[in-house]
């Protein structure tokens, strides 16, 4: 399914089974596809983690992008960027720099993440003191 614009419904407009398909089952449905998923460059000597899960990736639909995979094995000093989000995939930039701070499990432990507008550096930064860089999960989210 590929995404569609949703409706504007208005007052009083009576939703009819087509269109509650194509706006609502089918964009459900595109969001939830995998096939649109582009690979992520990891930096810093971090390589997707092996055991089953999916590879680094990055992917947008609907004016969200989506960031997934679980990764392993690099340089763990804060303030290291592991990976870098690709232009068009990376958060909107205000004034000089944009950072999105999300706090990801590490190791079952938290790290924090910083996604930066302006170079697209995924960075490591503030986290537990007994998280080590067995693997740190990149699934997160950001609307453009």
């Amino acid at each position: 399914m590929a995404w569609t614009t949703p409706k504007s419904w208005t007052i009083g407009e009576q939703p009819t089974a087509a269109t509650m398909n194509t706006h609502l089952r089918d964009n459900l449905l595109a969001l939830n596809t995998d096939n649109d998923w582009q690979p992520l460059l990891l930096l810093s000597g971090w390589v997707s983690y092996s055991s089953g899960y999916g590879p680094a990736r990055i992917k947008m639909q609907g004016g969200r992008v989506f960031m997934a995979g679980l990764i392993t094995g690099g340089t763990f000093t804060p303030g290291t960027a592991v990976a870098n989000i690709p232009a068009g995939y990376r958060p909107p930039v205000v004034g000089t720099d944009v950072l999105i701070i999300k706090v990801v499990p590490c190791f079952g432990k938290w790290m924090r993440i910083d996604l930066n507008g302006s170079t697209g550096n995924v960075t490591l930064n503030e986290r537990d003191a007994t998280a080590t860089n067995g693997w740190l999960s990149l699934h997160t989210d950001w609307v453009l």
